[in-house]
């Protein structure tokens, strides 16, 4: 697993990829992060009516994944919110 590694998630992506669809899991999952200030979420309209939710992580967050020593050197490109 690559923690730290992206810019922005759209989140159905992470659904189906991390959560194997358990749309309910991840969503208590990301609440608790976004309660606790690690993420946060940016609405992107997509055409007339569509809307994606992109997760970021924010500067508290990143901080959280460095320090964690889970990322290597040639990763510590993090950016924050």
């Amino acid at each position: 697993m690559e923690i730290g590694t992206f810019r922005v998630v759209d989140a159905d992506d992470l659904g189906q990829l991390s959560y194997a669809g358990d749309a309910d899991r991840m969503n208590r999952e990301l609440r608790r992060l976004s309660h606790q200030g690690l993420i946060a979420e940016r609405p992107l309209r997509e055409g007339q009516t569509g809307r994606k939710r992109l997760l970021v992580l924010t500067k508290k967050g990143k901080r959280l994944v460095l320090k964690s020593g889970r990322v290597s050197g040639a990763k510590r490109s993090i950016t924050a919110s």
